[in-house]
């Protein structure tokens, strides 16, 4: 799977839903892009959110579906689990940790310290390895300094009670209680699930859409299979809810909520929604590798195999660009009516039937023809679902390409849902190669200098 960059816009005005709306009409509109634009991934901001309402739901505002960023939601799901206990306990330890290892960050004289008592104290595999400074923006950073932080402890508490290396004050106030380091271990192996998810959804090698809602159920379930030792608080030994198992249960539940799975169900779904359980539910029935829907009970599959046959009914085929080849075909094309005889003509003018009849006729035939192919649309949903998935680690496009003429219907669906990749890192990459571009010294680029730039370092041109 390729992304590419059609354009990069500088938003002169305020970043309220209206602008964001007439800003992405205007460059579908730009590009012919009105009626192939199938689905919209976004970062999860309100505004994006109210302006993808707002380009949903009418004629001339074509996007289907307008889906936040799967490994987004996930960074949102810690969040809330940091923020859970009345005096906050996990954020109060992450601002320590931070503090802790801004200091090392600051001070060169603690840095070689700390390389210095690793050698003493730790094993080979682990020298010269310092500590990493998290960034809140940044997926999975949090866990990465928690867990290089831990793995140090030893080495940067020697480090603190060395006087030569660090002033007493400064000691009191950087060294983290017994109970914030009992704080880190329990949520580390809980961390550590959550950033496998994501860099499973920001690869952009055979990672699809599909994979969002089985890797989410998979996660939940090993996340509830965790075991935490019980806490003893008092003199008369009662045992507590251990701070990782409440961290790891408002984290399930957060999942549970921001990816809807207990919401799995779209007997009532209509074709024209734009809510993302439909598209990534479709979505992993299309991808060869999960299409068992493993994860969801016998009556949710019944209803997400009709759903997937009447999106397919209500869906128009993909249009090609004229002269160009594309790589999935149009549907079956039932052959248009035979041009009547002059002989057929004449008797039909002189009977006085002829153009009620040929709009009677007319009408049937295309009756027949709707009813033949949704039968045929039918068929294909239904053998797609009985047939076997594909190991997890084959391309599902590929399959597709090899089995598409199996499929002359649903695969103009495949094509749309399996193209939306699951996050926006193709956006933030985006992002991150303008602050490069538009530098201090490279202030004055027009916009369109800037798009231009971009247009063609992402495009490989």
């Amino acid at each position: 799977m390729t992304c590419k960059v059609l354009a990069t816009r500088a938003s002169l005005d305020r970043h309220t839903a209206v602008n964001l709306d007439a800003e992405v009409n205007n460059t579908m509109k730009e590009f012919g892009l009105e009626h192939r634009v199938f689905a919209c991934i976004h970062d999860n901001a309100a505004n994006v959110n109210l302006a993808g309402q707002m380009i949903n739901g009418t004629k001339d505002r074509p996007i289907a579906f307008y889906i936040g960023c799967a490994a987004h939601s996930l960074n949102l799901s810690i969040g809330d689990a940091m923020k859970k206990g009345v005096d906050q306990p996990f954020e109060n330890m992450v601002a320590a940790a931070r503090r802790l290892v801004g200091h090392f960050k600051m001070s060169s004289l603690a840095t070689n310290g700390l390389r210095t008592k690793g050698k003493e104290m730790l094993s080979s595999e682990h020298h010269g390895k310092g500590l990493i400074q998290d960034v809140s923006t940044r997926w999975n950073s949090t866990f990465y300094m928690l867990e290089r932080l831990s793995l140090l402890r030893w080495p940067v508490v020697a480090v603190l009670s060395d006087q030569s290396l660090t002033k007493p004050q400064e000691a009191r106030v950087l060294d983290m209680p017994v109970k914030s380091w009992k704080l880190a271990e329990e949520i580390i192996p809980v961390l550590r699930k959550v950033e496998l998810a994501t860099v499973l959804f920001s690869s952009q090698s055979k990672t699809t859409s599909g994979v969002v809602l089985p890797a989410i159920n998979g996660l939940v379930e090993q996340l509830k299979a965790m075991t935490f030792e019980c806490a003893v608080t008092d003199g008369r030994r009662r045992a507590t809810t251990p701070p990782g198992q409440n961290f790891r249960d408002t984290l399930v539940q957060s999942l549970t909520e921001r990816f809807f799975l207990d919401q799995l169900d779209v007997t009532y779904e209509e074709t024209n929604t734009c809510e993302p359980v439909p598209f990534y539910l479709l979505a992993s029935f299309m991808d060869p590798r999960f299409r068992d829907l493993s994860f969801v009970s016998e009556h949710e599959r019944h209803a997400l195999v009709k759903f997937a046959s009447k999106t397919v009914k209500a869906m128009p085929s993909l249009p090609t660009s004229s002269g160009a080849a594309s790589s999935i075909s149009e549907p079956e094309v039932f052959p248009p009516p035979k041009k009547k005889s002059k002989s057929e003509v004449a008797m039909e003018e002189l009977l006085r039937k002829g153009k009620s009849s040929n709009n009677f006729e007319e009408s049937t035939r295309e009756e027949e023809s709707q009813a033949e192919k949704n039968r045929k649309i039918d068929k294909e949903v239904q053998q797609l679902s009985n047939e076997a998935p594909i190991g997890l680690t084959e391309d599902p496009l590929m399959w597709w390409k090899e089995n598409e003429k199996r499929y002359p219907f649903i695969r103009n669906l495949a094509a749309r849902v399996l193209a939306a990749p699951p996050t926006s890192v193709p956006s933030e990459e985006i992002f991150s190669k303008a602050g490069l571009v538009v530098s201090k010294k490279r202030a004055s680029l027009k916009p369109a200098v800037v798009d231009a730039i971009l247009f063609l370092n992402k495009n490989d041109m």
